[in-house]
């Protein structure tokens, strides 16, 4: 899932309805992304995830002919275009703010044209030989689509699927289910409203430290455990406790049988969501331990340019990369009173510039370094402007 998955979940909830919820961080799946760099084109998968999503001639919503109206759970190809533009546009009662990707129908008599992209979800990259199996996942998001988001026992009925239909399914059909399934109990956080069911529940000190240090047990309380067998687990965080999808058991379902590409993706989220970087706007692991992961998402992204989820990979770069070079709201570059700069600071850069000298990430730090070794190491004007222009050029 990227910023801490339960300010994404917050975020959602307080874009999606009027609740008085706590305010959270910038969430890590923020719903604006940066278009992607320039790639050599690959065709895409697409699945809609948007009733009636308007299929247009130009990547625009502003002048733009409507060629045709794409139902929920459609499958699309895509040409691997993107447009440069984004634009900002409502789907599911959530903004967006993103661009539009080129796709083709696949009717009798294919239409070719542009879908704003939030209104769609890439489930696999590459030859159309080597495509999963679309009867297949045609039935399961048809499956989805009809179970509604709002009831608790949808997850359970999504999983109960999954388990019958795919427990044998590898590589790219295991990937193009995980995507679906998680995209699936994704909507119903978001949709369902379940956190309010969690307020209401009477939790003691002890609940809520267990919930933080990952060993609640989820068979706990009758309510608890119709949420764990439903799919979901506890998070805490801005000092509340709120349900998401228990992604121990989608690791430990599909870490076997996904490709090998996915599997090291899903094995680095797994990492990053047992010690998450930050809680309640301050960095709360070492600032190395970040240095090393903006490491692993950097180089992910050169090695796999056409990872499924490669949106997902841009936005974990980016988040760790953040934090590394600009710090966090309670966790700043530099001492207030004295100005000088952290010294956990100073050595995960120097760390990155000797162990991983061929990255760019550790140009960068050479870059902060030096400069702030010309300026004695102390938070300067001259400092202070090389932090605003890398943040506009985030």
């Amino acid at each position: 899932m990227r910023f801490p998955v339960q300010n994404l979940l917050l975020s959602a909830l307080m874009l999606a309805s009027c609740s008085s919820d706590p305010s959270a961080e910038a969430d890590r799946t923020a719903f604006s992304a940066k278009p992607l760099e320039e790639k050599k084109a690959e065709p895409t998968l697409y699945v809609v995830n948007v009733d009636q999503l308007q299929l247009r001639d130009q990547p625009t919503q502003k002048g733009s002919k409507v060629l045709n109206k794409c139902q929920e759970g459609a499958f699309l190809w895509g040409t691997g275009q993107r447009s440069s533009q984004m634009e900002e546009a409502v789907l599911r009662g959530i903004p967006y703010k993103d661009v539009f990707v080129e796709v083709q129908t696949q009717e009798e008599q294919p239409v070719k044209g542009w879908l704003f992209a939030p209104g769609v979800t890439a489930i696999y990259v590459g030859s159309t030989e080597n495509a999963p199996n679309l009867p297949q996942l045609a039935a399961f998001a048809g499956f989805l689509k009809a179970l509604p988001t709002q009831e608790m026992g949808s997850g359970g009925k999504a999983w109960n699927y999954v388990q019958n239909q795919f427990g044998n399914a590898s590589g790219a059909l295991a990937d193009a289910v995980y995507i679906l399934l998680h995209q699936f109990l994704f909507r119903m956080e978001v949709e369902g409203e379940f956190y309010t069911q969690v307020e209401k529940l009477r939790w003691t000190p002890e609940d809520y430290t267990a919930v933080s240090e990952d060993r609640f047990d989820m068979r706990k309380y009758p309510e608890s455990r119709a949420f764990f067998e439903n799919g979901f687990r506890f998070e805490a965080g801005e000092g509340m406790l709120y349900p998401i999808a228990d992604w121990q058991r989608l690791h430990a379902f599909f870490g076997p049988k996904v490709s090998p590409v996915m599997k090291k993706y899903l094995d680095q989220e797994v990492i990053e969501k047992r010690e998450l970087e930050t809680e309640d706007a301050g960095i709360v692991i070492p600032v190395e331990q970040i240095a090393e992961r903006a490491v692993f998402w950097e180089r992910f992204q050169k090695e796999h340019p056409q990872f499924v989820l490669a949106d997902q990979v841009q936005i974990s770069a980016r988040w760790t990369r953040e934090l590394l070079f600009f710090g966090a709201d309670n966790t700043p570059l530099f001492d207030y009173q004295t100005k000088q700069i952290q010294p956990e600071f100073k050595a995960a850069w120097q760390m990155v510039q000797q162990k991983y000298p061929e990255t760019q990430i550790a140009k960068k730090c050479k870059e902060i370094t030096d400069l702030c070794t010309a300026n004695g190491w102390k938070y300067t004007k001259e400092i202070e402007k090389w932090v605003a222009t890398n943040q506009e050029q985030r």
